[in-house]
């Protein structure tokens, strides 16, 4: 609405400068047809009416000077319209650079930039888990540590135990078997026959 409103506001202030461009030009032509008639009147007059003339200010040379106030003051007036008219241009410019998500200067871009990086930033952090879930994740958690402690104890303590158990147990048989060479060959030969 505000960038409607400026918009038609600028084209009143257009149109405004139209009109007063015609009245300066009528103004510019009202001043060359008295500079004119001074001319005639100064070429039909004699020499010292004319130096007389210099001293004096007639209607005329009052018309002309009111007519180039007027000139003056209405160019004064185009030139503001002018400025306003680039102010609004830079305000529409401005609006519709918020409507479409643009920055409208260094520093809306930076801080845009700076809202990007940090909306990022937001959505990378985890979120909160709620207490059931985190219940249910420490749950799984200790049951792991437990299997992960007695698969540990198991390879690491019980295992070694027991083979050693097993080498023990099979050095003592070792150990009783008599390997006396006589009595193996002996044996043997009573086994051959």
């Amino acid at each position: 609405k505000e960038k409607e409103a400026l918009i038609t506001e600028r084209q009143a202030k257009l149109t405004q400068i139209d009109d007063e461009q015609i009245k300066i030009s009528d103004l510019r032509s009202q001043h060359s047809d008295l500079i004119k008639q001074i001319e005639e009147r100064n070429s039909s007059s004699n020499i010292t009416d004319r130096i007389t003339g210099m001293w004096r200010s007639d209607e005329l040379d009052q018309m002309v000077e009111a007519v180039l106030k007027d000139i003056d003051l209405l160019e004064e007036s185009t030139d503001m319209l002018n400025k306003r008219i680039k102010q609004m241009d830079q305000m529409i410019l401005r609006l519709e650079n918020q409507i479409n998500g643009k920055p409208n200067g260094l520093i809306e871009s930076v801080s845009q930039q700076a809202k990007g990086v940090v909306d990022k930033a937001l959505q990378a952090m985890p979120t909160i888990p709620s207490l059931g879930s985190l219940q249910n994740q420490l749950t799984e958690t200790v049951d792991s540590v437990v299997n992960l402690m007695a698969m540990f104890a198991i390879k690491s303590i019980i295992m070694p135990i027991f083979f050693l158990y097993l080498l023990f147990l099979i050095n003592k048989l070792l150990w009783r078997i008599d390997f006396d060479p006589k009595n193996f060959l002996s044996n043997r030969e009573k086994a051959s026959v």
